[in-house]
């Protein structure tokens, strides 16, 4: 039996998947690059992860090009969408994804370095929520096609 380990790597379903997180028998994983490339919503307006055609479009469409030995391995998750603070938006309803995208709190504060104090103390000039010298941007750093690009976050 494969061992795995929190920071290895994994092929499933075609892709190389990095894992963030196990508990029990279930891993958290993220591909090591993007593959594709949507909007998070059609149509604009405020909109949460619970309505946004990127979610629907993750567990119907792309859910559905894994086969059904694959599908049998992902493991629906319950998402809680709580609002995020920093910016002022709305988290929405909590959610059952079998795809998902990461909250900010997971990608800043928990799965690539711990960099809450510069969500916590964020200065008035600053538009998003990294900071270019924070020493974890390459551990966030993701591309597509070869050149680095920006991720949704739920």
């Amino acid at each position: 039996m494969r061992e795995f380990n929190i920071g290895g790597v994994v092929p499933f379903g075609g892709y190389h998947w990095r894992i963030l997180d196990i508990q029990g028998n279930a891993a958290l994983i993220i591909t090591e690059d993007m593959i594709e490339q949507h909007p998070y919503n059609n149509c604009a307006g405020d909109v949460t992860w619970a309505d946004c055609s990127l979610r629907k479009y993750l567990n119907s469409e792309f859910y559905n090009k894994f086969t059904a030995a694959e599908q049998s391995r992902i493991i629906p998750a319950l998402n809680k969408n709580h609002d995020n603070q920093w910016y002022g938006s709305r988290g929405g309803e909590d959610t059952w994804d079998y795809i998902f995208l990461l909250s900010i709190e997971e990608v800043v504060c928990k799965y690539f370095g711990d960099s809450s104090k510069n969500l916590e103390n964020r200065s008035a000039k600053q538009r998003y929520w990294f900071q270019r010298k924070d020493q974890n941007n390459n551990k966030r750093r993701s591309t597509f096609d070869g050149y680095v690009w920006w991720w949704w976050l739920r």
